[in-house]
């Protein structure tokens, strides 16, 4: 960067031309005079290349969708997730911090769906004016399923409640369109990516977890989609650095793609018969309609659910006469369930998967593409015949 480069060159050079200065000058209040003027030139150069320099600031929900804005915005951002790694966002309770963390963003990012619902009252709360990215709107969303029974929920009703209030803001000037600016008043309609001002659709959101499975990131196809909006948004709130956000995406896309067809390749070794596991909740489901495994949630969609006593020997007959071949517990989960479970069936524990939230930095998971493979190896583990 220019500024930055002259403002080192100054800091670097400033000693030498004031002693220069001082030797050339034989009055003291002339020197005087061109040191104060001096030394303020490099004042101003070194604050002017501080700020050019400071990093873009973006908020995300929780660290899987952190981890992806990061892959796109690089060394240009810095990201604050508000749920960090192994932690759970289901029942995450925001903190006054985290207001400060929305205030002080250019751009937020959540999930949506009824994932990260906190982040709608968290939002107004802060009362930023940054545009809001939900990355599920768009998406091809999953009915919620109740698979520790089979009963698949009913999502048209709600869709089409939530496209008729759509419709009704659209139709009476409210929610986005009076937002209407460089970010906000876009519908999905528009070309270019899906930023708007927090307003009643955002605040819809909050509704939908129930009927709809939030957890789109677990197909790589939709975390696709999602790198794309990615980096329309950053190009919408820094379009001096667009080209090179669009460069990173293209790159990380082309390793999701790798990481599809590696997946499937893996999982191709498991045979038709062993492809039914227990998990801790149904955050697996794009997955297994992706790969075609099936994955039954001992706990729902939410980690914030409890089976009851009758649910849990239900869910024991079905491990026993189902055909389940392995229990997997989740990073956030607490394992007790599932070992009761997995004793009660005579099952042992196949590991442990990483679903709604990434490791640490020192853990087996720390980004998406890890959470991925450690995922598909420790399936692959369980699941083939030795």
């Amino acid at each position: 960067m220019v500024v930055g480069s002259a403002a080192r060159h100054a800091l670097r050079e400033f000693p030498v031309i004031l002693a220069f200065v001082m030797k050339m000058s034989p009055f003291s209040f002339v020197r005087r005079c061109l040191h104060a003027s001096l030394l303020t030139a490099w004042l101003l150069a070194c604050g002017t290349a501080s700020a050019a320099e400071r990093p873009l600031r973006v908020a995300a929900s929780f660290s899987i969708l952190a981890d992806l804005v990061t892959q796109v915005g690089g060394p240009r951002i810095q990201v604050q997730s508000l749920v960090g790694p192994e932690q759970d966002a289901h029942v995450f309770r925001p903190r006054p911090s985290d207001v400060a963390q929305l205030r002080e963003a250019a751009l937020i990012v959540m999930n949506g769906a009824g994932f990260d619902p906190w982040m709608t009252r968290l939002i107004e709360s802060s009362e930023t004016r940054a545009p809001v990215l939900v990355l599920t709107r768009g998406l091809a969303l999953r009915a919620a399923e109740d698979e520790a029974f089979g009963q698949k929920q009913e999502a048209r009703e709600h869709e089409h409640e939530h496209e008729h209030d759509q419709h009704h803001e659209r139709e009476h000037g409210h929610g986005d369109a009076h937002h209407g600016d460089a970010y906000g008043g876009m519908h999905e309609a528009d070309s270019g990516a899906r930023t708007e001002r927090p307003s009643e659709r955002t605040r819809a959101d909050a509704h939908l977890h129930g009927p709809i499975d939030p957890h789109a990131w677990q197909d790589p196809r939709n975390v696709v989609a999602m790198v794309n909006e990615i980096v329309q948004a950053l190009a919408q709130v820094d379009p001096d650095h667009a080209d090179e956000y669009r460069q990173r995406a293209d790159e990380y896309i082309g390793n999701l793609q790798a990481l599809d067809a590696e997946i499937e390749r893996e999982l191709a070794r498991i045979p038709a018969e062993q492809r039914r596991v227990i998990t801790s909740h149904a955050a697996m489901a794009y997955f297994g309609a992706r790969y075609g495994i099936e994955f039954i949630g001992a706990q729902g969609l939410s980690t914030a659910s409890e089976p009851s006593a009758g649910e849990i020997a239900a869910l024991v007959r079905q491990a026993r006469q189902g055909g389940i071949r392995a229990v997997f517990l989740e990073g956030v989960s607490s394992s007790s369930l599932l070992e009761q479970v997995a004793r009660e069936a005579g099952l042992s524990l196949g590991g442990r998967l990483y679903t709604d939230t990434l490791s640490t930095a020192e853990g087996p998971a720390p980004t998406y593409i890890d959470m991925m493979r450690h995922n598909t190896i420790s399936l692959v583990k369980a699941l083939v015949p030795q």
